[in-house]
């Protein structure tokens, strides 16, 4: 987070410093720089012979400063409020008509910038939406699916279920289908005994007779 804040504090030093630079000194009053520079009690001359990179350097050193005497977030913020404050009294002051320009600019821009990122957050959000529903129809086809899934099974197991008590029963059968069957052949075998006793055999030799 620190180091998220120092680098939104860094952006801003050099905005600052463009901004500075571009507007310069106003028709009507000093320019931010030389404001700062009097404030610490440096002539316009010496501000102005300080580089780019020097004033630069400047305003890193103070938002060091800011950071070491306040956490993090309240020395950030500490010192954009302060260099917020001297924008605002250069407007209030009428001090540079160019940097009312150069600030509508960015206005403008950050308004732009800021609808852009709307459209493109209103796009994330649709889309989102539509991957919401399709997930949802994902898995309402998943739970159809495991609901036939689970009657196919119940309906297998109960096969099952069945096919083993009809095996179960078969078996139960079997001996008695044995002994019935060992029952009729006993009693096959002694018709056909019986027959023969009577003389039946007689008729056996002589076809014809039987015919008759």
């Amino acid at each position: 987070m620190a180091g998220e804040l120092t680098r939104l504090g860094s952006a801003h030093v050099r905005k600052v410093v463009s901004i500075d630079r571009e507007c310069g000194e106003g028709a009507r009053g000093k320019s931010a720089s030389s404001r700062w520079g009097a404030q610490r009690g440096l002539s316009d001359d010496q501000v102005s012979a300080l580089t780019e990179v020097e004033f630069e350097y400047c305003l890193r050193v103070e938002l060091y400063y800011w950071n070491q005497v306040a956490d993090p977030g309240q020395g950030l913020l500490g010192w954009l409020s302060y260099w917020f404050q001297q924008e605002i009294e250069d407007l209030k002051s009428g001090a540079s008509l160019e940097a009312i320009a150069v600030i509508e600019r960015q206005a403008t821009e950050l308004l732009t910038m800021n609808e852009k990122l709307k459209a493109d957050l209103d796009e994330a959000g649709l889309q989102l939406d539509a991957s919401d529903k399709e997930i949802n129809d994902y898995c309402s086809l998943l739970t159809d699916s495991q609901k036939q899934i689970k009657d196919m099974l119940a309906r297998g197991w109960k096969m099952e279920d069945n096919l083993l008590k009809a095996v179960r029963e078969l078996e139960a059968l079997r001996p008695e289908l044995s002994q019935k069957a060992v029952e009729e052949y006993k009693e096959t075998t002694s018709c056909g005994h019986f027959g023969l006793a009577n003389g039946q055999s007689e008729d056996l030799g002589n076809p014809w007779r039987v015919l008759i």
